[in-house]
């Protein structure tokens, strides 16, 4: 990268971060505590979608299952984004750097989602791991 290049994502990204209240700018920028936070979330996605498949339905009721049904299709939704960064990190693949941000902003909201998830699990005394 050479150094207009350089000057003009900087400026780019301090305007934006500016615009968006500077919290996801510096989220970013810290590389390895982004990486270790979309990690985490990632990983523990994957292990409830992983015990969502292996429920049995017979074990709870329709009402339950439903719920716990749409929990789990809520929380894919939520971290479609994280899953199709993971995607893309696999097949070695660039993001560019408003993908990026959409990625940051939706974190909190997958783990929102994985918490809830984890609740529901919880109070029907399912097992989690």
């Amino acid at each position: 990268m050479n150094l207009k290049s350089l000057i003009i994502y900087s400026l780019f990204g301090l305007t934006i971060g500016t615009l968006n209240g500077c919290s996801w700018w510096t989220l970013w920028n810290n590389s390895a505590q982004l990486t270790d936070y979309g990690e985490k979330i990632f990983r523990r996605q994957n292990e409830l979608t992983n015990q969502f498949m292996l429920l049995e339905e017979q074990s709870i009721s329709n009402i339950e299952w439903l719920q716990l049904q749409q929990a789990e299709q809520q929380m894919r939704q939520a971290c479609q984004l994280l899953n199709d960064y993971a995607s893309r990190e696999m097949d070695h693949q660039t993001t560019n750097l408003w993908s990026r941000k959409q990625l940051t902003d939706s974190l909190p909201i997958c783990q929102q989602k994985i918490q809830q998830l984890e609740s529901l699990f919880q109070q029907l005394h399912l097992s989690i791991q």
